[in-house]
């Protein structure tokens, strides 16, 4: 499986879960500036899209530790 495709099934894993891009990053041994980029593709490519994230998001009140809380202002979502 290319990068690519390992970095978009790590994000739709990690929406399921609720894990940050910092989390997608460890994961698979990448840097945060890398799977950023690789997202842009997928967003560019309709398999993702963007969505406003509202301020009642617990895991935004109250992270664990902040590099695995997803985006505050945008996530990632796979499209329909």
């Amino acid at each position: 499986m290319s990068t690519l495709r390992q970095v978009l099934a790590a994000i739709e894993s990690a929406a399921r879960t609720g894990a940050g891009l910092d989390s997608v990053a460890r994961s698979l041994g990448l840097s945060r500036a890398e799977v950023d980029a690789m997202a842009e593709y997928w967003v560019r490519k309709g398999r993702l899209t963007r969505e406003e994230i509202g301020g009642g998001c617990p895991a935004a009140a109250a992270p664990s530790r902040a590099a695995d809380v997803p985006l505050p202002a945008v996530g990632l979502h796979r499209s329909s």
